[in-house]
C-alpha cells in the first residue's frame, strides 16, 4: 500500500523545516545585536578612600586588648582511663578552654566546665611556655574554677641590649665577673645586661668587669633571681661554657642540691 506522500514531497518537507530553524537563529541573532547596545553600561569604578584617624573609644578599645591579650592562656584537659583488659593506666585528651592569669602567684581563672571531670590539666601561656595545673577551688554553681601553675608570673622587662650574662657564680669568660658579690652557693643566679648607647664605652668600662663593678654604671642592667627567661624578636644564639649549644627563648634555673660535692 502507499503512504500517500511521494520521496520528493517528503524531502520538500524536510527542507523546508531547515530553512524555517535557520531564518528563527539569524532572527534571534539579529535581535540580540539590536538590543544589545540598550544594555547598561558598567557601573563606574569608586574611588576608595583612605579612613582616618580612629575614633576614641576605638583606641581605648584596641590599647585594652593589647593590654589584656597577655594575661589570657588556653587549657588543655585529660583524663586518666583504665584499660578494661589490661588494667593499664593512661591518660587520653578531655577538652580544651581559656582562662585568665589572675595574680603573679600563678593562679588562674576559668570555667568550672573548661576542667569538669578532667584528671589533669595543662596551662599554656601566651609566650608559648606550658605549666602542668593544679586545681585550688571550684564553684560549679558560678562555672568558675582556680587553677594554679607552679612558676611565679613576672612582668618581662623589655630591653634594648648588647649582651646578656647569666651566671650561677661569680666569675665567667676567662676572669670577667657577672657580679661583684656572687657566690656559687647562695642558690641564685646573677644577670647583666649591656645596654650602651655607644660602642666605645665597653672599652672604658672593661677595667669594671673584672672586678665586677660595671653593675654601677647606668648602662648596666643587673638582677638576682633564681629563674630568668630570655626572649627575643629573632632567635640568638646562646653560648653556654664557651660554646653554642642553642637558641632563643631559653629559660635559666636554680636546681637545688642537683650536685654532691664530697671532700676529704
Amino acid at each position: 500500500m502507499s503512504s500517500g506522500m511521494s520521496p520528493e514531497t517528503a524531502k520538500l518537507g524536510f527542507i523546508g523545516r531547515c530553512l524555517l530553524v535557520t531564518a528563527c537563529a539569524a532572527a534571534l541573532i539579529l535581535l540580540w545585536r539590536v538590543l544589545q547596545p540598550m544594555a547598561p553600561a558598567d557601573p563606574a569604578s569608586r574611588l576608595v578612600t583612605a579612613r582616618g584617624d580612629l575614633a576614641g573609644d576605638e583606641k581605648a578599645t584596641i590599647a585594652l586588648f593589647e593590654k589584656a591579650r597577655g594575661s589570657v592562656v588556653y587549657i588543655s584537659t585529660s583524663q586518666l582511663v583504665e584499660d578494661a583488659w589490661t588494667r593499664n593506666v593512661f591518660s587520653v585528651p578531655r577538652g580544651t578552654g581559656s582562662g585568665l592569669i589572675w595574680d603573679g602567684a600563678g593562679h588562674v581563672v576559668t570555667n568550672f566546665h573548661v576542667i569538669q571531670g578532667a584528671s589533669e590539666a595543662t596551662v599554656q601561656l601566651a609566650d608559648g611556655r606550658k605549666f602542668r595545673a593544679s586545681l585550688v577551688g571550684a564553684s560549679p554553681s558560678h562555672d568558675l574554677a582556680l587553677l594554679k601553675i607552679g612558676v611565679a608570673l613576672r612582668r618581662p622587662a623589655p630591653v634594648r641590649t648588647l649582651q646578656i650574662a647569666i651566671g650561677n657564680g661569680r666569675y665567667y669568660g676567662g676572669g670577667n665577673a657577672v657580679h661583684h658579690d656572687a657566690r656559687i652557693d647562695d642558690a641564685a643566679l646573677d644577670l647583666y645586661s649591656l645596654e650602651l648607647q655607644r660602642l666605645w664605652q665597653l672599652l672604658v668600662m672593661y677595667p669594671a668587669f673584672k672586678a665586677g663593678r660595671h653593675s654601677l654604671w647606668r648602662e648596666v642592667r643587673s638582677a638576682r633571681c633564681d629563674h630568668f627567661d630570655v626572649w627575643t624578636r629573632r632567635p640568638r644564639p646562646v653560648n653556654l661554657d664557651g660554646e653554642l649549644k642553642t637558641f632563643t627563648p631559653v629559660s635559666f634555673k636554680v636546681l637545688p642540691a642537683a650536685i654532691s660535692v664530697f671532700t676529704p
